[in-house]
């Protein structure tokens, strides 16, 4: 009994909060197809959000500058790895019909509408 009890103790002592990830996939329909790919982390305090965008068939790494999720919005502001100009803009809300984001994608002056999915 005492094995067990010190064992339960020396468990709950190591347990610690989970730390997960999630992504979103975000597609364009129309015009040139762009797929964007949301990473951000679950945890009890915000642990940031990282991308990356598909460019002409490969993966290219993106610098959010500013991020918000939340159960009815998601923005995201990217730029490239030298932070010189703002590349992409998501502004999207939340769909309960499609269990989606909808919105838009505003890379310069392009705006097309954006699907983001998880």
């Amino acid at each position: 009994m005492k094995r067990l009890v010190s064992f339960l103790c020396i468990s709950i002592a190591l347990a610690g909060p989970a730390h997960a990830t999630g992504e979103l996939i975000c597609e364009t329909a129309s015009g040139a197809p762009t797929t964007i790919s949301l990473g951000f982390g679950h945890a009890q305090v915000s642990t940031g959000m990282w991308a990356s965008m598909r460019v002409e068939g490969h993966w290219e790494k993106m610098v959010v500058v500013q991020s918000w999720l939340d159960r009815e919005r998601l923005l995201v502001d990217l730029t490239d790895e030298t932070r010189d100009q703002l590349f992409a803009r998501i502004d999207a809300r939340w769909n309960d019909e499609t269990h989606s984001f909808d919105g838009t994608l505003r890379q310069g002056e392009t705006v097309r509408w954006v699907r983001c999915r998880g």
